[in-house]
């Protein structure tokens, strides 16, 4: 697996918990792409997914410019998205998505 496909599974699991969904029900195929019960997730969960891939990847992982995630909010299209992200990332959360992907990237190495 590699480092982007595991900080969108990390992603993807934070944001599906929040909704309910156990991290057994999202699966990855091999360009990415992310399933919930093998069914393409909704346009809107894709979207956050990948705003947070985009920070989890400018924090701790190596293949993204850097500050990419301080401009990403800017951006018309994912203001709503990164604005919903910051609100439930409040109090540390991010330190549990983050060692999920550390997890999932040592995992595959």
């Amino acid at each position: 697996m590699n480092e982007s496909i595991a900080a969108r599974i990390a992603a993807a699991r934070f944001i599906c918990g929040l909704k309910g969904i156990a991290p057994d029900r999202i699966d990855t195929d091999n360009s990415g792409r992310l399933f919930v019960d093998y069914e393409l997730m909704d346009q809107s969960t894709r979207n956050r997914v990948g705003v947070l891939t985009v920070i989890i990847l400018d924090c701790v992982g190596g293949d993204t410019d850097q500050d990419i995630s301080n401009q990403i909010g800017e951006h018309q299209a994912h203001s709503a998205d990164t604005r919903w992200l910051a609100k439930h990332l409040r109090n540390g959360e991010i330190i549990g998505v983050v060692e999920d992907f550390l997890t999932l990237r040592g995992a595959s190495a």
